[in-house]
């Protein structure tokens, strides 16, 4: 990575990237035609390595509140980032402020009441599961669960209103749900009916507590109830293109949710999988290229992504594409002339 130019924040207008990167249409671009879809996007925040101190060396997962900040984790510094919705840093987490000291951060989220959680797959054998508050002082801190299993590679996390933590566990084929005092309460191992995870490597939950996993090797996004229970899978047949790649999962409040294929774009999909939005690699500034997070607010208005390659952290806002305007009439063509016969005189 030496050497490469890096962006500090960027304000995209929307004008330039609808014009410049194509991005975002009615009906997206892949999206099947029957997938009607109402939804336009533009990138509305880029925050660049030279924006947050220390700088990004390796970004690998995203996180947002409600307030619109972002939390950013960065394996490279063993960093976690808190920025505004501005893009200006409020917060960073070094490895010097957890016990035991970060060694890989791979996973981050965030709840409303400001605490931070962190998902290190190298500081304890199998992983660890940090816990912080709003200012950055660590409240929880635990690893291999009981009663079990074990991790083996805790690496994406998210939380509820509750304070419930879920962790995916990509080698060890589980995804597990730990209460607030991070005592283990669900465990989900080879889903039923099927498939079986081939490796979960990201993990979510709407505020209903519903799960959602995306299996990068099946490849695979699952989503579960509360409960455990399988409700839905959806395969790469049901994407267009289909993701073969899918590395982090997101949800929203409406039943959304949001998965990033590492090396295709970002994909939007309803509670009963259908794809209803996609965003390509060119459709940022600059352009996606290595995809490792995903994060959506409350609403579904804004999208959030992390690029491990461009060291970036994305802002895309969604918004109703607007009406076309009905084109205007044609002209009325004017009116016939009117024949008046030439009177007749007689002598």
């Amino acid at each position: 990575m030496l050497g490469r130019c890096r962006p500090s924040v960027v304000f995209i207008p929307s004008l330039l990237l609808l014009v410049a990167a194509t991005a975002v249409l009615p009906n997206a671009v892949g999206v099947p035609s029957a997938s009607a879809q109402t939804s336009c996007v533009e990138q509305t925040l880029a925050i660049g390595a030279s924006a947050a101190t220390p700088g990004f060396a390796s970004l690998f997962g995203v996180a947002t509140d409600s307030a619109g900040n972002i939390y950013a984790a960065d394996a490279g510094n063993n960093t976690v980032y808190r920025f505004d919705a501005a893009g200006n840093q409020t917060l960073a987490i070094a490895s010097a402020d957890a016990t035991p000291a970060f060694a890989f951060v791979s996973g981050v989220a965030a709840d409303d009441a400001g605490n931070i959680y962190v998902v290190d797959r190298a500081s304890t054998a199998g992983g660890r599961v940090y816990r912080f508050d709003s200012v950055g002082n660590q409240t929880l801190s635990f690893a291999n669960p009981t009663p079990n299993p074990d991790f083996v590679l805790a690496s994406s996390i998210a939380a509820d209103a509750s304070g419930n933590i879920y962790v995916g566990d990509a080698f060890g084929d589980a995804i597990f749900r730990f209460d607030a005092t991070g005592t283990q309460n669900l465990v989900i191992a080879n889903p039923t009916p099927a498939p079986d995870f081939g490796q979960p490597v990201g993990v979510a939950v709407d505020p209903a507590g519903n799960i959602y996993v995306a299996d990068n090797t099946g490849p695979a996004v699952f989503y579960f109830d509360a409960a455990g229970n399988q409700t839905l899978v959806i395969t790469p047949s049901a994407s267009t293109p289909a993701f073969d790649n899918p590395l982090a999962v997101a949800a929203d409040g409406a039943g959304n949710v949001y998965v990033a294929d590492r090396s295709l774009g970002l994909y939007r999909f309803d509670a009963a999988g259908n794809q209803t939005l996609m965003i390509p690699l060119t459709a940022a500034t600059p352009p996606l290229s290595d995809i490792t997070g995903i994060a959506a607010d409350a609403a579904g208005e804004n999208i959030y992504a992390t690029d491990t390659d461009t060291d970036t952290v994305y802002r895309f806002g969604v918004f109703d594409c607007p009406t076309p305007s009905a084109p205007p009439a044609p002209p009325t063509a004017p009116p016939a002339p009117t024949i008046v016969a030439e009177p007749t005189f007689t002598g």
